[in-house]
């Protein structure tokens, strides 16, 4: 259900999978040549910068959503603004959106706030839902020997499962966040790496975070719950067990 394969760049336009959402992270210093066959998915979630988002309406069009990651601190380029965000460019149906499909569980999350038309609104027990901004500290993310282009796992468990993702391709999986990510979520996903070194590191880590394979859950897959509630106790276990891997 989560693998990581390493082929060359020429493979990438093959999909290994009967996935309906794409993860379009690739490398934007390097030379790209367009993705073929993007038309066979129901869902496209594409990573740039404000600088790269023009090339993506270019391949995509118009985006259903625009999510931020609001990096907390600029970094300096020479010749350009100075840069604090990541985006994420969705495209996808409304329809499938699930303002459920995953809670960040933090503290101090039930308080009531006030909107601009006087409402108010009480925040959910289960937890924090996805916002089309998201904040986490890059500095802190990358300060170890990770991916240079890594990205907050949480922010992409939040947008795998809340754009109505089933099954997930990563033409460019890198580190393998994706994957690690999806699996967290209980939606399979498969990944490419054209770097053998970085597709064994990206492997090395998705074996690592095995215990989503616990006991209790695929007790629940063999009995065929419902999606929505087989997906709810996979998450839940995830982030009981598995938190390991955000440190």
């Amino acid at each position: 259900m989560w693998s990581i394969v390493t082929a060359d760049s020429t493979a990438r336009d093959i999909c290994p999978c009967d996935a309906d959402t794409l993860f379009y992270d690739p490398p934007w210093d390097t030379m790209l040549t367009p993705l073929g066959g993007v038309e066979r998915f129901d869902s496209i979630l594409a990573f740039c910068d404000g600088r790269r988002i023009g090339d993506i309406v270019r391949m995509f069009g118009a985006p259903t959503w625009v999510f931020t990651w609001d990096c907390s601190s600029s970094w300096w380029t020479p010749k350009r603004p100075l840069k604090r965000g990541k985006l994420c460019v969705w495209y996808g149906d409304l329809n499938r959106w699930d303002q459920d499909g995953y809670f960040s569980p933090r503290a101090n999350h039930r308080r009531i706030v006030k909107n601009t038309r006087g409402s108010h609104i009480a925040g959910d027990a289960r937890g924090v839902r996805l916002s089309d901004v998201y904040q986490s500290p890059i500095t802190a993310l990358h300060a170890g020997d990770g991916h240079r282009h890594a990205k907050p796992l949480e922010w992409l468990q939040y947008l795998i499962a809340c754009t109505g993702s089933t099954s997930v391709y990563d033409p460019f999986a890198g580190s393998g966040a994706s994957v690690i990510a999806a699996k967290r979520c209980g939606i399979p996903c498969v990944g490419v790496e054209i770097d053998p070194d970085i597709a064994e590191g990206a492997r090395v880590a998705l074996r690592d975070f095995e215990p989503i394979q616990s006991a209790p859950m695929q007790a629940m897959l063999d009995f065929g719950q419902p999606d929505r509630e087989r997906q709810r106790v996979i998450r839940h276990c995830a982030d009981w067990i598995g938190d390991t891997m955000d440190d």
